[in-house]
């Protein structure tokens, strides 16, 4: 509402759009040892910090445009096979 429906500033270099998924994926930001890993891994349900930033972002339109990704990139799983829940 602040913003009046018009773009945030510019700051950094980076858009408002793209501070949002950089602080996004920041929240996720992690270092584990083999053995937490391999733990983690047999004992919760959720995915390792890192495929529960890069897979979702991957899969996200909004996260292509934001960084102006292309068909092939790392981050950018082709239309067909990107997951959408709602």
């Amino acid at each position: 509402r602040s913003l009046a429906g018009k773009d945030g500033p510019v700051m950094e270099g980076f858009t408002a759009d793209q501070r949002f998924f950089i602080a996004f994926e920041s929240v996720w930001g992690t270092k584990m040892r083999d053995e937490a890993m391999r733990l983690q891994l047999n004992t919760n349900p959720h995915p390792l910090a890192q495929w529960r930033a890069n897979a979702t972002l991957e899969n996200m339109p909004e996260f292509h445009r934001a960084f102006q990704c292309k068909k092939g990139d790392a981050m950018v799983r082709p239309a067909g096979q990107q997951c959408r829940l709602w």
